[in-house]
């Protein structure tokens, strides 16, 4: 019974640390996604987590982006929000 609950431990150990790595990869995008204007700076400076979270998370880059910033923002977010976020405009 002791083995079992270090399995079980341990996996729980493991999906939390899976969990905080997304967590720290979504916050390190909206972050550098701030005022950014999605420019090439931004693309290059979140190439890891953004790479990480298309292996976990199975979604393109853009839709990381837009789903760090719908979360920062709440899901609520509409067009304009995204575009003030981002800093763009028409």
């Amino acid at each position: 019974m002791n083995k079992r609950n270090n399995s079980t431990e341990k996996r729980n150990e493991n999906a939390e640390s899976m969990a905080w790595c997304i967590v720290t990869a979504l916050e390190n995008i909206v972050e550098k996604s701030r005022e950014s204007k999605l420019n090439e700076t931004f693309w290059t400076s979140c190439k890891e987590p953004l790479e990480y979270l298309e292996s976990v998370l199975h979604l393109t880059k853009m839709q990381i982006v837009f789903l760090s910033i719908m979360i920062e923002e709440g899901n609520n977010a509409s067009w304009k929000d995204f575009c003030k976020f981002l800093d763009c405009g028409r």
